[in-house]
């Protein structure tokens, strides 16, 4: 969540630097709610071990992004930010046996999430298109937890922790994408050093 606003704030920046209008009360608005259901479907075991409960084949019927939908239409919220929401979880076309169908994929969402609405292409707004952008760096930060979680488990012993905390807390503290810069630098064994410094010099 935090990347995201971070992404956001900067594609702003350059959308601004432009002379191009932006409403980023809207932009961040849409971040904040886009994936806040996630608390519902994902849960620590007692080896710090993440767990997801829902349908493994993410939004075939339902998923936490259709369940926000559901909820800001529920409570009455306005087409302005369910669309702004909704475009957080892609913009993409999909090419079809018939074609390529635009904005299949934010489309899906509005109709699984019960919103009654649907997005032109006329719809789309610069503050869909940055929030979708902010929120696009999982194919790097994931294999960057995953390069993480294997320094964890190096480093765990070290600590007389669980892998799994070491992994929390390595990207909590550090940030998954720090780590993974260091492990890129440097190498295994002097990033664990540097990490193991640092959290030795807080103390």
């Amino acid at each position: 969540m935090l990347q995201d606003l971070r992404n956001a704030r900067a594609l702003g920046d350059a959308h601004e630097a432009r002379g191009l209008p932006l409403d980023r009360s809207l932009l961040y608005a849409a971040i904040l709610l886009h994936d806040c259901l996630k608390r519902f479907v994902y849960a620590f075991d007692a080896n710090y071990t993440l767990h997801k409960s829902e349908d493994p084949f993410i939004a075939r019927n339902e998923d936490h992004h259709s369940w926000v939908l559901r909820e800001l239409a529920a409570r009455g919220a306005d087409e302005e930010i369910i669309l702004a929401t909704a475009a957080m979880h892609g913009l993409d076309d999909v090419s079809l046996a018939q074609g390529v169908k635009p904005l299949a994929v934010v489309n899906h969402y509005l109709d699984i999430g019960l919103t009654g609405l649907t997005m032109r292409a006329e719809d789309v707004r610069a503050e869909h298109a940055i929030g979708f952008l902010a929120d696009s760096d999982w194919p790097w930060s994931g294999r960057a937890q995953q390069r993480t979680r294997e320094l964890a488990g190096a480093m765990a012993p070290h600590c007389g922790v669980p892998a799994g905390y070491m992994h929390l807390y390595l990207g909590s503290r550090f940030s998954f994408e720090h780590v993974d810069g260091l492990l890129l630098q440097m190498g295994r064994e002097l990033a664990m050093a540097r990490l193991l410094e640092s959290m030795e010099t807080e103390r």
